[in-house]
């Protein structure tokens, strides 16, 4: 048995199934910034835009707890990768303000990580949402 290569594919795996929940990490992230930054540019901040963005939270947080119950160990990683996330996020929202025809420098968007962990997993935008 080649042990060193195995541990090699497992130590690549692990980095793959980390770098999945950073993306999911990166929807959500995306996704509260939109809504706490961009809500009043839509129509009433109830568009379907608006709407879309609560959904894409939602199935995030659901892909990534899949991820989390599978891979234990990911639960104690991911808590200490935001910035790495938030990076993501941030490309999003600029391509989004760009294809919206919007200069992203306009809008002094944060480089550093601005929610907690806990707050990305567990707000409930729904709440939030005005009748």
């Amino acid at each position: 048995m080649d042990w060193e290569n195995l541990l090699e594919e497992i130590e690549d795996m692990a980095r793959f199934d980390l770098k999945a929940c950073i993306s999911y990490l990166a929807v959500i992230l995306e996704h509260l910034y939109k809504w706490d930054n961009f809500r009043p540019l839509t129509k009433a901040g109830r568009d379907k835009g608006v709407l879309s963005w609560i959904a894409s939270i939602e199935n995030a947080r659901r892909k990534l707890n899949v991820l989390l119950k599978r891979y234990l160990s990911l639960k104690e990683k991911l808590p200490k990768e935001p910035q790495l996330a938030w990076e993501e996020a941030t490309a999003e929202i600029v391509a989004w303000l760009i294809k919206d025809g919007k200069d992203p420098e306009k809008y002094n968007i944060q480089e550093e990580y601005p929610y907690t962990y806990e707050t990305a997993i567990t707000r409930d935008l729904r709440k939030e949402l005005k009748p």
